[in-house]
């Protein structure tokens, strides 16, 4: 069985139920197919108790959960049960940003702890197995977001990048300078604050 818990469950159906802000390809395969992003296949895991079932299952199955980086959400559930077995799969198909216990895993972490019951932290040994798919990436190129700013009329006054690591967030702000030039540019690092203010 293919068992799908978190807020991908959520995710895929605001996919589906706005199809118009979706690709063309993607539409047509929708009103061709209905709902592609579920399947008879796949299982939503729909409370703590199911979740418990599938936690004390005997039989292989794949899981899917969130959080991708491993910084919440059900998959430290998961993976608290399940890393000890050398006969399991970690597969990451999303980037791990450095920091995340995502990237320490695919460093070559085999400890950590996490929250246990009643707040105490528990040690977590790591023999299961940690692969890493590449090309499932959602996010933009640096050429599709430079190539996106382009677009932008009227220029905007301001523009804040977030959401990537110092290096490239601080090459993408040099780039964007060179096609915005007018447009002052913010890389707030982690935890930063910027006050928005409202023109009229």
């Amino acid at each position: 069985p293919v068992f799908l818990d978190g807020l991908v469950v959520e995710a895929t159906a605001i996919h589906a139920a706005y199809p118009d802000y979706l690709g063309r390809e993607i539409r047509n395969k929708i009103d061709e197919l209905g709902n592609v992003f579920m399947s008879e296949y796949f299982t939503p895991i729909k409370s703590v108790q199911h979740r418990d079932e599938v936690l004390n299952m005997r039989e292989p199955a794949i899981i899917m959960a969130t959080s991708g980086m491993l910084e919440g959400g059900p998959i430290l559930t998961y993976l608290k049960e399940f890393a000890s077995d050398d006969r399991n799969i970690l597969i990451f198909v999303s980037y791990q940003v450095e920091g995340t216990l995502g990237r320490k895993l695919l460093k070559g972490v085999r400890e950590f702890h996490l929250m246990g019951e009643g707040g105490k932290t528990e040690l977590v040994n790591v023999k299961l197995k940690i692969v890493k798919v590449d090309g499932f990436s959602g996010h933009s190129s640096r050429q599709q977001l430079l190539g996106y700013l382009k677009t932008f009329q009227p220029k905007p006054r301001n523009l804040i990048l977030v959401h990537g690591e110092y290096d490239a967030v601080m090459s993408l702000a040099r780039s964007a300078s060179k096609v915005l030039p007018s447009t002052k540019i913010y890389t707030p690092q982690n935890l930063e604050s910027i006050t928005l203010a409202t023109y009229t």
